[in-house]
């Protein structure tokens, strides 16, 4: 399994717009029993790493990975007007 890659911690701040997103897997327990062990971990694996990329792909701050919860933002560190927008559409893309 690829290990993930921490960000650096932001220093705390005033920030005019940031949008925060729980991305979560409804019923994770409930699906993840119908798996092997080792499945449930790949499978959470894969879908993380593609949500890194896009992150990585649209800016989008990675702030931790819990579970089968991601926590992502935009507008902090560095600030943008369309942050909503921006956060939205790059977990669709």
């Amino acid at each position: 399994m690829a290990a993930s890659k921490k960000q650096p911690l932001i220093n705390s701040g005033e920030y005019q717009e940031v949008t925060i997103m729980f991305d979560d897997i409804p019923n994770f327990d409930n699906i993840a029993v119908s798996y092997k062990p080792e499945e449930a971990i790949t499978l959470l694996n894969e879908l993380f790493m593609k949500l890194d990329r896009l992150a990585c792909k649209h800016s989008i701050f990675k702030v931790e990975t819990i579970d089968d919860t991601n926590l992502t933002a935009k507008g902090a560190p560095k600030q943008t007007n369309n942050s909503c927008e921006i956060l939205y559409h790059g977990r669709l893309a």
